[in-house]
Protein backbone atom coordinates (compact mmCIF):
# COMPACT_ATOMS: atom_id res chain seq x y z
CA UNK A 1 0.00 0.00 0.00
CA UNK A 2 1.42 3.29 -1.07
CA UNK A 3 0.54 6.25 1.17
CA UNK A 4 0.93 10.04 0.76
CA UNK A 5 2.39 11.70 3.46
CA UNK A 6 0.13 14.93 4.53
CA UNK A 7 2.44 17.25 6.58
CA UNK A 8 -0.18 19.27 8.48
CA UNK A 9 -1.15 15.96 10.61
CA UNK A 10 2.38 16.27 12.22
CA UNK A 11 1.39 20.07 14.01
CA UNK A 12 -1.74 17.86 15.16
CA UNK A 13 0.66 15.79 17.59
CA UNK A 14 1.60 18.38 19.41
CA UNK A 15 -1.90 19.18 20.57
CA UNK A 16 -2.58 17.43 24.08
CA UNK A 17 -5.04 15.11 26.00
CA UNK A 18 -8.46 14.56 24.95
CA UNK A 19 -8.73 17.35 22.61
CA UNK A 20 -5.52 15.69 20.70
CA UNK A 21 -8.10 12.79 20.22
CA UNK A 22 -10.89 14.37 19.14
CA UNK A 23 -8.58 16.24 16.72
CA UNK A 24 -6.88 12.94 15.43
CA UNK A 25 -10.62 11.03 14.75
CA UNK A 26 -11.84 14.08 13.20
CA UNK A 27 -8.39 14.25 10.66
CA UNK A 28 -8.41 10.90 10.31
CA UNK A 29 -12.02 10.66 9.30
CA UNK A 30 -11.30 13.24 6.49
CA UNK A 31 -7.84 12.29 5.15
CA UNK A 32 -8.50 8.67 5.17
CA UNK A 33 -10.17 8.84 1.58
CA UNK A 34 -7.19 10.45 0.81
CA UNK A 35 -4.82 7.79 1.77
CA UNK A 36 -5.09 5.51 -1.60
CA UNK A 37 -3.42 2.24 -2.17
CA UNK A 38 -1.47 1.74 -5.76
CA UNK A 39 -4.19 0.26 -7.43
CA UNK A 40 -6.42 3.06 -6.74
CA UNK A 41 -4.63 5.45 -7.82
CA UNK A 42 -3.34 3.43 -11.05
CA UNK A 43 -5.36 4.49 -14.53
CA UNK A 44 -8.07 1.38 -15.31
CA UNK A 45 -7.01 0.44 -19.11
CA UNK A 46 -9.53 0.34 -21.78
CA UNK A 47 -10.57 -3.24 -22.40
CA UNK A 48 -11.23 -4.38 -25.89
CA UNK A 49 -13.40 -7.48 -26.93
CA UNK A 50 -14.26 -9.70 -29.66
CA UNK A 51 -16.72 -12.32 -30.33
CA UNK A 52 -17.59 -14.89 -32.96
CA UNK A 53 -20.42 -16.65 -32.55
CA UNK A 54 -20.94 -14.92 -28.96
CA UNK A 55 -17.81 -16.90 -28.12
CA UNK A 56 -14.00 -15.82 -27.16
CA UNK A 57 -11.83 -18.25 -29.27
CA UNK A 58 -9.92 -19.91 -30.15
CA UNK A 59 -13.05 -21.72 -32.72
CA UNK A 60 -12.61 -24.37 -34.61
CA UNK A 61 -16.11 -24.72 -37.20
CA UNK A 62 -16.66 -26.25 -40.35
CA UNK A 63 -16.24 -24.63 -43.75
CA UNK A 64 -19.24 -22.94 -45.08
CA UNK A 65 -20.12 -22.41 -41.03
CA UNK A 66 -22.10 -18.97 -40.80
CA UNK A 67 -20.04 -16.29 -37.76
CA UNK A 68 -21.30 -13.23 -36.35
CA UNK A 69 -18.40 -10.82 -35.12
CA UNK A 70 -19.09 -8.80 -32.13
CA UNK A 71 -17.06 -6.18 -30.86
CA UNK A 72 -17.32 -4.50 -26.95
CA UNK A 73 -15.63 -1.95 -25.05
CA UNK A 74 -15.10 -1.15 -21.78
CA UNK A 75 -12.92 2.72 -22.26
CA UNK A 76 -11.41 2.49 -18.88
CA UNK A 77 -9.79 5.22 -17.70
CA UNK A 78 -9.50 6.51 -21.27
CA UNK A 79 -12.96 7.84 -21.59
CA UNK A 80 -13.29 10.94 -24.14
CA UNK A 81 -9.44 10.63 -24.49
CA UNK A 82 -8.36 11.37 -28.54
CA UNK A 83 -7.61 7.51 -29.45
CA UNK A 84 -7.57 5.20 -32.87
CA UNK A 85 -9.42 2.30 -33.14
CA UNK A 86 -9.15 -0.53 -35.68
CA UNK A 87 -10.66 -3.70 -36.31
CA UNK A 88 -8.63 -5.86 -38.54
CA UNK A 89 -8.69 -9.50 -40.59
CA UNK A 90 -5.80 -11.83 -41.15
CA UNK A 91 -7.33 -14.27 -43.79
CA UNK A 92 -6.00 -16.43 -46.14
CA UNK A 93 -7.08 -14.10 -48.74
CA UNK A 94 -5.43 -10.92 -47.13
CA UNK A 95 -5.59 -8.30 -44.47
CA UNK A 96 -8.86 -6.04 -44.26
CA UNK A 97 -9.84 -3.72 -42.03
CA UNK A 98 -13.78 -3.04 -41.19
CA UNK A 99 -14.26 0.57 -41.96
CA UNK A 100 -16.73 3.33 -40.63
CA UNK A 101 -18.97 2.67 -43.50
CA UNK A 102 -19.36 -1.08 -41.75
CA UNK A 103 -17.37 -2.95 -44.65
CA UNK A 104 -14.12 -4.55 -44.71
CA UNK A 105 -11.52 -3.23 -47.29
CA UNK A 106 -8.43 -4.29 -48.49
CA UNK A 107 -6.19 -1.34 -47.95
CA UNK A 108 -3.36 0.38 -46.39
CA UNK A 109 -4.16 0.62 -42.26
CA UNK A 110 -7.93 1.99 -41.94
CA UNK A 111 -9.49 3.65 -38.91
CA UNK A 112 -12.92 2.11 -37.91
CA UNK A 113 -13.27 5.47 -35.78
CA UNK A 114 -11.09 8.34 -34.24
CA UNK A 115 -11.82 10.72 -31.60
CA UNK A 116 -13.48 10.29 -28.09
CA UNK A 117 -13.14 7.40 -26.85
CA UNK A 118 -16.72 5.68 -25.34
CA UNK A 119 -18.12 2.45 -24.84
CA UNK A 120 -19.99 -0.24 -27.01
CA UNK A 121 -21.54 -3.34 -26.62
CA UNK A 122 -21.93 -6.41 -28.88
CA UNK A 123 -21.63 -4.19 -32.01
CA UNK A 124 -22.50 -7.13 -35.00
CA UNK A 125 -19.11 -5.78 -37.39
CA UNK A 126 -20.27 -8.94 -39.31
CA UNK A 127 -23.92 -11.00 -39.72
CA UNK A 128 -23.72 -14.45 -40.80
CA UNK A 129 -21.11 -14.74 -42.80
CA UNK A 130 -20.10 -18.58 -44.90
CA UNK A 131 -16.74 -18.45 -43.74
CA UNK A 132 -14.28 -20.64 -46.47
CA UNK A 133 -11.84 -23.07 -45.36
CA UNK A 134 -8.57 -21.71 -43.73
CA UNK A 135 -6.83 -19.91 -40.58
CA UNK A 136 -8.53 -16.65 -40.01
CA UNK A 137 -7.55 -13.96 -37.09
CA UNK A 138 -9.72 -10.88 -36.02
CA UNK A 139 -7.99 -8.01 -34.09
CA UNK A 140 -10.39 -5.00 -32.22
CA UNK A 141 -7.40 -2.84 -31.34
CA UNK A 142 -7.41 0.51 -29.22
CA UNK A 143 -4.13 3.06 -29.52
CA UNK A 144 -3.62 5.27 -26.59
CA UNK A 145 -3.59 8.32 -29.14
CA UNK A 146 -4.64 9.83 -31.75
CA UNK A 147 -2.08 9.53 -35.08
CA UNK A 148 -3.54 7.43 -37.53
CA UNK A 149 -1.03 4.92 -36.73
CA UNK A 150 -1.43 1.27 -35.65
CA UNK A 151 0.08 1.10 -32.02
CA UNK A 152 -2.38 -1.71 -30.76
CA UNK A 153 -1.89 -0.26 -26.96
CA UNK A 154 -4.84 -1.83 -26.37
CA UNK A 155 -6.36 -5.59 -28.17
CA UNK A 156 -8.16 -8.02 -28.26
CA UNK A 157 -7.77 -11.11 -30.61
CA UNK A 158 -9.85 -14.21 -32.04
CA UNK A 159 -8.60 -16.94 -34.06
CA UNK A 160 -11.14 -19.14 -36.04
CA UNK A 161 -10.28 -22.65 -38.19
CA UNK A 162 -12.84 -22.91 -40.57
CA UNK A 163 -11.92 -26.83 -41.76
CA UNK A 164 -13.22 -28.62 -44.53
CA UNK A 165 -15.92 -30.90 -44.12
Amino acid sequence: MKRFHLPFLICLTFTHGAEAVNKAALVSSVISPLLLDDDSTSAVSPRPDIQVNGQNGPLTISENTPVTLTISLDPGSLVGQSVDVWVWADTPFGRFYFSPENSWQVALPFRFTNGALSGLSNLVILKDYPVSAGNYTVTFAVDNNRNGTVDSTYQDAIQVTSQRR
